[in-house]
């Protein structure tokens, strides 16, 4: 399975997290953050990782120290088995990479409708014809909802988030929402599950995201809160921005689902991620090395 190693400057392994493709990884110093690195050069909501394309990459959110490639400072790097990078005093990269998942071809979008769900966008590749959607998806699920206007704050599309754990944005027919909008990058945004909350990060792209006229790189959204994606906006539902039914019950952290498989608990893993200058932390544990299989160092990676 696809999984991401981190390990320290000299090379020392500390843990390995399997990814789900599905899914998304917040790392940074806040506690909120699915992988927390407890290092002074790391900020609290640093980067986020997330496959797109068969591709997994790691996004700079903002952070005051950026995302740092083989090739130095990079607002959005991809990671393979070769390819590592760096966030303050840690290093990561990929072992076993999973094929991509088959998608349409970016001519897919000819004809779409100006907001198009990727699965929607396979079956008219398929199927020759496009389904019928009728501009909504899962409408009649409790949670919150994404809703895309155009710029009169006409509905075009409301899309469930309930299941979802993120949402990659653009004008490619490999995201999960395709968007027809001059300008508009292959993948331009990517929005994702913060506990209860959803945020949303710009990717690097040439127009990027802007609310009440300001650009950002990330964004906690909120009902009546647009963002202004060229001349699309989108918007949280303010009607169903909070599911009942889950109000209470927080989302479990990404410490629980290691420990529960097998691994060390997060807690003992990131102490390790101390600044050469920082004193110790006073946590207590130690890292996970030895139940981390270890994978082919990448050459231009540090000696260890």
């Amino acid at each position: 399975m696809t999984a991401i190693l981190i390990a320290k400057a000299d090379g020392e392994l500390v843990l390995r997290v399997e990814l789900d493709p599905r899914t998304k990884l917040t790392i940074g110093r806040s506690p909120r953050c699915d992988l927390v690195l407890s290092a002074a050069s790391i900020s609290r909501h640093h980067a986020l990782l997330f496959e797109h394309g068969g591709v997994w990459r790691m996004v700079d959110t903002g952070s005051r120290t950026g995302v740092h490639g083989p090739d130095g400072p990079v607002r959005q790097a991809e990671l393979d088995p070769d390819l590592w990078c760096r966030i303050g005093p840690a290093y990561l990269w990929l072992v076993d990479p999973k094929p991509p998942e088959p998608s349409a071809p970016p001519n897919a979008t000819a004809g779409a409708p100006p907001v198009a769900l990727r699965g929607e966008l396979i079956e008219r590749w398929q199927r020759g014809a496009f389904p019928s959607v009728g501009g909504t998806d899962g409408d009649d699920l409790p949670g919150p909802r994404l809703m895309v206007m155009d710029e009169d704050y006409r509905p075009l599309r409301r899309i469930s988030l309930r299941h979802r754990d993120r949402l990659t944005i653009g004008s490619n027919a490999v995201c999960d929402l395709v968007v027809d909008e001059p300008g508009l990058a292959a993948l331009h945004c990517v929005l994702f599950r913060e506990g209860r909350h959803w945020t949303v990060a710009d990717t690097g792209a040439v127009g990027g995201l802007r609310v009440d006229g300001r650009a950002f790189d990330r964004r906690r959204l909120r009902p009546c809160m647009p963002v202004h994606l060229g001349t699309k906006r989108l918007l949280l539902d303010p009607v169903a921005f909070v599911d009942r039914e889950d109000e209470d019950e927080p989302m479990p952290p990404l410490a629980e689902a290691v420990s529960a498989a097998g691994i060390e608990p997060m807690t003992a893993a990131v102490s390790m991620f101390l600044d050469p200058e920082e004193p110790g932390s006073g946590a207590t544990g130690q890292a996970a090395s030895g139940r981390i299989r270890e994978p082919a160092w990448p050459a231009d990676a540090p000696a260890r």
